[in-house]
């Protein structure tokens, strides 16, 4: 990791204004260049690496050629109902308000809505979870894995590839992550080969480390680091 991303080390707290409501805020050392919840409006910001630098909003939505990766938003229900595969207690899930401030700490996941551009359908989901140390100034919120769901009305259109790329764009220069991660049955060869072609490395095969649909299934996992990404 590059040593910028350390900060000030004569500073062992960050102050600056949130981008929202203009409270001043104090953040730890730990969240620095880190996204974080302001305490006084609640919204997500991106803390700066020194007190000399200005705070920044959370960087969504993420807008590729085609699509649009947003946050959930309430009045979604309908659209996420029309998903293959989506159920009533899913949809309510879903749409939780506090979802996204969950996304910052331990076992939290930010739920993210892929839509066409200029308001068109709803044509999937996509979630990101941190993982890997919380105890290391260096290493929190620096690893995250994806999930994604196009639905099959939308399939074969080169969708996938390009929301991938539009989540590899938000965890690097966004979030600025160092890894990034996905997994998948390993009998998947459709999305395998997606994930490939969108730039990730497979890394290994767990075998028979799972049991779902009366049977035990492999695990393929893949990654990409910050440095191995081109936008």
């Amino acid at each position: 990791m590059s040593e910028e991303f350390l900060g000030d080390p004569a500073e062992e707290t960050v102050e600056c204004a949130c981008p929202y409501c203009g409270q001043r805020v104090a953040f730890q050392k730990a969240f620095i260049d880190r996204p974080a919840d302001c305490p006084y409006c609640n919204a997500i910001l991106m803390v700066p690496l020194t007190s000399a630098q200005p705070a920044t909003k959370f960087p969504l939505p993420i807008k590729s050629p085609r699509l649009v990766l947003r946050a959930v938003r309430e009045l979604d229900n309908l659209d996420l109902m029309d998903l293959e595969g989506m159920d009533a207690e899913q949809v309510e899930l879903w749409t939780k308000p506090d979802l996204m401030n969950q996304f910052l700490y331990a076992g939290g996941r930010l739920p993210l809505i892929i839509q066409l551009q200029d308001e068109k359908p709803v044509i999937g989901t996509a979630t990101l979870s941190y993982f890997g140390q919380f105890y290391d100034d260096r290493a929190v919120r620096r690893q995250a894995g994806f999930e994604l769901t196009i639905d099959p009305r939308f399939k074969a259109q080169g969708y996938e590839v390009e929301a991938i790329r539009a989540i590899q764009d938000f965890g690097f220069n966004g979030l600025h992550l160092h890894r990034l991660t996905a997994t998948c049955d390993g009998d998947a060869a459709e999305y395998r080969k997606i994930l490939e072609e969108a730039g990730l490395r497979f890394e290994g095969l767990f075998y028979k480390d799972r049991f779902g649909a009366d049977t035990w299934l492999d695990t393929a996992y893949y990654a990409i680091l910050a440095d191995e990404f081109v936008k």
